[in-house]
C-alpha cells in the first residue's frame, strides 16, 4: 500500500473540502479507488496504485488551493476534475480564473479547461468565435465581458 499525506489547516477547512456528509471526499474515493483517513489536521490517502494515489492527490490538493484562495466548487466541478486529471491543467488555474461583471457586482469563472481557454482567448483577441451547443452560454460570456471593458 502506498500513502500520501495532505496537511489541512483546521476542521473548518476540512468541512468545506470534504463537503456535506463528506460527499466530495466519497466521490473522489470512489473515482480513484482510494481510502482516506482524516486525523489531527492531516488527510491520509491510501491506495494500492501509484497512479490513483498521484491523481487523487492532484484533485484534492487542487480544490484545497481553490478553497484557500477564496473560491468555491460544486460536485459537477469535482466530476470534471476527476475525468480530466490527466490533461495536465492545474485545477486551481481553471477555477480561480475570474471575470468581474460590474453590472451585477459578481464574477463569472471557468469550470473546465475549454472554458478557461475561451476566457483567455477573449482576453487576448479582438474577435473570438465560439462554436458549440446553444446551452453552453458562449454569448453570455462574450456580452458580460464586453460590458466590463
Amino acid at each position: 500500500m502506498k500513502e500520501k499525506n495532505i496537511e489541512i489547516r483546521d476542521d473548518s477547512e476540512a468541512k468545506r473540502l470534504f463537503g456535506k456528509h463528506d460527499e466530495t471526499l466519497k466521490r473522489i474515493e470512489k473515482a480513484f479507488g482510494i481510502n482516506t483517513i482524516y486525523k489531527e489536521g492531516s488527510l491520509r490517502i491510501i491506495s494500492s496504485s501509484e497512479e490513483s494515489l498521484r491523481n487523487s492527490e492532484k484533485v484534492i490538493s487542487g480544490f484545497l488551493a481553490v478553497l484557500r484562495a477564496g473560491g468555491q466548487f460544486s460536485m459537477r466541478d469535482i466530476d470534471y476534475a476527476v475525468k480530466n486529471v490527466h490533461d495536465g491543467t492545474r485545477i486551481e488555474n481553471i477555477f480561480l480564473d475570474r471575470v468581474e461583471v460590474y453590472a451585477k457586482k459578481n464574477y463569472i469563472s471557468a469550470h473546465s479547461a475549454g472554458q478557461k481557454k475561451y476566457l483567455d482567448a477573449i482576453r487576448q483577441y479582438d474577435i473570438v468565435f465560439g462554436i458549440g451547443r446553444q446551452e453552453q452560454a458562449k454569448h453570455i460570456w462574450q456580452w458580460q465581458w464586453l460590458l466590463t471593458r
